[in-house]
């Protein structure tokens, strides 16, 4: 019995017209071929981020000038001090409890983990729910007094 196959639509380089075979090679294609990323100090030309991070390490790393004061890390650009002075010195609190973290790096972990997507947590006791353990044990130790060696008032729980 013959099959009726659709036509396979014609997948085009719209920069050089180029053809291929599927969309994963036209992707790798467009990034090795017409996204280059270049070097913003010499006219050298990467097909990745790694590559070109490494050509800045070993050729330019004379020019990364540009101190933290709070960690004498150094940078290329006031930009990049900036986004590292934001992401790592400046306290950030959270949108969701106003809990107020060192940075934002730490506040990241906080909304990852109490307020993630996915609550897989439930205290059997209450309506509390997160996503980790750990949260979990130090619920139940402050709000229900489990491992205190003290008993909690609430009715659910046994005698």
């Amino acid at each position: 019995m013959a099959r009726n196959h659709a036509p396979t639509e014609e997948i085009v380089c719209h920069v050089c017209q180029m053809q291929f075979n599927d969309k994963v090679q036209l992707k790798l294609h467009v990034a090795q071929i017409h996204n280059k990323r270049k070097c913003k100090f010499c006219a050298a030309e990467f097909n990745t981020k790694p590559e070109l991070a490494q050509h800045k390490l070993t050729v330019h790393a004379n020019l990364k000038d540009i101190p933290c004061d709070e960690c004498h890390m150094t940078f290329y650009t006031k930009n990049e001090l900036k986004n590292h002075i934001r992401y790592h010195h400046q306290q950030a609190s959270c949108p969701e409890c106003n809990a107020v973290y060192g940075n934002q790096n730490e506040l990241k972990k906080h909304v990852k983990k109490e307020h993630g997507e996915t609550r897989t947590m439930k205290c059997t006791m209450c309506s509390y729910q997160c996503q980790a353990s750990d949260s979990l044990r130090h619920h139940l130790f402050y709000e229900h007094n489990i491992g205190t060696g003290q008993c909690c008032e609430n009715k659910n729980m046994p005698k």
